[in-house]
């Protein structure tokens, strides 16, 4: 009698009898003691291969220059929006995770991350667990077939409430006092948090009132990398009372003498700001101060929207903020509510204008 499981001569193929054996075998594989380590366990021997070692803070590190720099940036991002937020995911064994929880996990970050950087989280994920189906320890990765929303600024994300001055002075006083001078210092100059944390006395130019803006501080508070862009390595001027409230900062509070220069901001243990660290102390800060969203970045974003509101050409306020033109108008197109009404204002100019020239005409015509 002819094996039932052999292949039939006609199709070749299996028989259905067979087929369902496979499956059951796969099922078993995905089920072998393997696929019962916690995903942590998984990210981050794969980080370790990436990176310096198996430290999460050394992938924050980006090197300078090349494509190398590149890769090194897009996955300090990744570190950063992902490797430690992976909560319940995280916890789960890779034999239980299902797109499902994977939608589920990048729904709850696209909550606070762009588009942009949800793609890379995505990209992340889906390396971790190909590379988990390469060293068997899962028969398929749950992320194959699950998207992101594709690239492009979420007008969810960036129009947000500017903060009050009333706000700023609130949370001001609401952090520690040698932190004080760095509230407003990023309420007013819109500097990023990393660019502020990696600024020097040498940086500060209080001749000229002008605060040079060349380095970006790294979220671990060990080093320093490049600014976030070409257009971020550049020169903000700033008022006068500014200038002051960062001297009489470092009169109270003494510059730290760092590999970088003498940092202007520094913990009371006399080393770097790590920016984790100081995001809680905000988080508290906002809590206490009952100002809700109050982040380093909604203190840049006020700086812009007040910037636009008062006049100012976008190509300066772009410089200023370290944003090309484009990317400028893109973020900030809510903060010129009055755009509309002067668009109508100066075509009903026109318009009558117009007016008054064809009854000229009319006139001379007769």
């Amino acid at each position: 009698m002819r094996d039932p499981r052999s292949v039939s001569p006609s199709t070749g193929q299996k028989p259905i009898s067979s087929a369902c054996a496979s499956h059951s075998t796969e099922v078993r594989r995905h089920d072998r003691p393997a696929a019962r380590r916690p995903v942590r366990a998984v990210v981050r021997p794969w980080l370790g291969t990436r990176c310096r070692g198996a430290d999460l803070d050394s992938c924050r590190e980006p090197r300078r220059g090349g494509a190398g720099g590149r890769v090194r940036r897009a996955l300090s991002r990744v570190v950063a929006a992902a490797a430690p937020r992976l909560g319940t995911l995280g916890r789960m064994t890779l034999g239980n995770v299902k797109p499902t929880h994977v939608r589920e996990w990048l729904t709850e970050r696209g909550e606070v991350l762009a588009p942009s950087t949800l793609k890379y989280v995505r990209t992340f994920l889906a390396a971790v667990m190909a590379s988990a189906r390469d060293d068997r320890l899962i028969t398929w990765s749950p992320v194959e077939g699950v998207t992101v929303k594709a690239a492009g600024r979420s007008t969810k994300a960036y129009r947000q409430e500017v903060l009050t001055d009333e706000q700023v002075e609130a949370l001001r006083k609401a952090m520690p006092e040698r932190y004080h001078a760095l509230v407003t210092l990023l309420a007013v100059a819109g500097l990023r948090i990393g660019e502020a944390l990696a600024l020097t006395v040498d940086d500060i130019d209080r001749e000229a009132g002008v605060i040079h803006v060349r380095r970006s501080m790294a979220p671990n508070g060990k080093t320093a990398g490049p600014v976030k862009s070409a257009q971020s390595d550049r020169a903000v001027p700033v008022p006068r009372d500014l200038v002051k409230v960062l001297s009489a900062h470092m009169l109270a509070f003494p510059p730290l003498d760092h590999v970088l220069g003498r940092l202007v901001f520094s913990t009371p243990t006399g080393l770097p700001v790590r920016y984790h660290r100081l995001r809680w102390q905000f988080e508290q800060a906002a809590i206490k101060a009952e100002v809700p969203g109050a982040t380093p970045h909604a203190l840049r974003h006020r700086a812009g929207s007040v910037l636009l509101n008062a006049g100012v050409p976008a190509a300066t306020v772009a410089r200023a903020l370290g944003h090309t033109e484009r990317v400028l108008l893109d973020i900030y197109s809510h903060a010129l509510p009055e755009g509309d009404d002067l668009l109508r204002a100066a075509m009903a100019q026109r318009a009558r204008s117009g007016t008054d020239v064809a009854r000229k005409g009319l006139r001379v015509a007769k």
